[in-house]
């Protein structure tokens, strides 16, 4: 099984290629330009080893949490290779990953987290033998409750927080995409992005029930246009 995951969701760009048994990966950390290297660096992975995309059996990708724009990027590479080459593509959750790279170098870790926008995080914590991940971004205090005294597991170090910080690993994400069973690849977003509440503060409306009295007030002001069923 030839398989390629695509990691775009963090700052680092990291791509894994597992071919007859044998690992490769490529990272890039060029923070945000993940829309630019992605493809020239798949095809330098692929090229080097004497292969084409044809050639791959399985692919995957980290749906988030993380980069907002990150991970469209990613799910939308993936998306569209699966459909061309007609073959499976699965998603793997960016705490499950994260959770793995802690237990892997510190078994004692429960808490993990990603820096989200505006000094929050997206936290998972490993209780009655699963991690639970909270469907919102915690606070610096939610999340300093809930891991306790334990160090927090996160990609990038934190000052505010007794943290270890976790590398990339090849071996580790392709065992999370072997245990991963969604293969909807919807993205985790966890929050709108900066971007959206801004949309949303600029586009607020109210909703009200129409009747003949506000009808008359808005065709005062609008040109109202009325069709008869």
């Amino acid at each position: 099984m030839n398989r390629l995951i695509i990691s775009t969701a963090n700052d680092k760009l990291f791509i894994v290629l597992e071919y007859k048994g044998k690992v490769f990966s490529v990272c890039n950390q060029a923070k945000m330009h993940h829309n630019e290297t992605m493809l020239p660096l798949i095809d330098e992975l692929l090229k080097q080893k004497g292969l084409e995309i044809t050639d791959i059996d399985e692919l995957g990708v980290i749906i988030g949490p993380g980069s907002f724009t990150g991970i469209r990027v990613g799910i939308a590479t993936v998306k569209a290779f699966r459909d061309v080459l007609k073959i499976k593509a699965k998603g793997i959750n960016n705490l499950d990953y994260l959770y793995a790279l802690a237990k892997a170098k510190d078994s004692s870790i429960d808490t993990v987290a990603i820096l989200g926008s505006r000094d929050s995080y997206f936290v998972g914590k490993y209780i009655h033998n699963r991690l639970y991940k909270y469907e919102r971004n915690l606070t610096l205090e939610e999340l300093k409750q809930v891991a306790g005294v334990s160090k927090i597991a996160m990609f990038n170090s934190d000052e505010n927080l007794p943290c270890l910080q976790v590398d990339d690993d090849a071996k580790i994400l392709l065992k999370v995409l072997a245990e991963s069973k969604d293969e909807t690849l919807v993205p985790v977003y966890y929050q709108l992005s900066q971007a959206e509440n801004e949309k949303l503060k600029r586009g607020e409306v109210e909703i009200l029930t129409a009747n003949v009295s506000l009808l008359v007030r808005i065709c005062q002001t609008h040109l109202v246009i009325i069709f008869n069923q």
